[in-house]
């Protein structure tokens, strides 16, 4: 059974690496969101929904850092196992690119996930993620 061989693992441990970038601020619908403050706290959301790679042989780790984002309970919950809009993917896409040209401690973690660095590379990564997933036909697009 395809669905067996995964498992959900804890990714709370990279929220400030990923809030580092984020700044405070839902992923989604820019609210804010706060490490240090209950209600605030952030979910750590896959982008691409975790249910790809657990039911299908999707393309790539749905728990590498390339897929993580910080969300709102709000945002995270209405998601669910929809796929965000190509407007999304692309700020996805933007944030990656900008964590391996300015060195920021996620870079080598991403390089890895994505094979290499370069825009056009990650863009490529990106694409074929997205159509994967369309192409499954498991998830409806969602714009926050």
């Amino acid at each position: 059974d395809g669905v067996a061989q995964y498992r959900r693992v804890p990714l709370t441990s990279c929220r400030s690496a990923l809030n580092s970038y984020q700044k405070g601020k839902c992923f989604y619908c820019n609210c804010t969101i706060s490490l240090s403050e209950a209600d605030l706290h952030p979910h750590v959301d896959h982008f691409f929904p975790w249910i790809l790679q657990a039911e299908t042989e999707f393309l790539g780790d749905v728990d590498g850092v390339w897929n993580l984002v910080l969300a709102c309970r709000d945002c995270n919950s209405r998601k669910g196992t929809k796929l965000p809009t190509a407007r999304l993917q692309n700020w996805l896409l933007t944030r990656n690119h900008f964590l391996i040209e300015s060195h920021h401690p996620l870079r080598e973690a991403l390089m890895s996930q994505y094979g290499g660095a370069g825009r056009q590379r990650i863009e490529r990564f990106h694409v074929e993620r997205w159509n994967e997933a369309r192409r499954l036909g498991r998830v409806v697009a969602w714009d926050g």
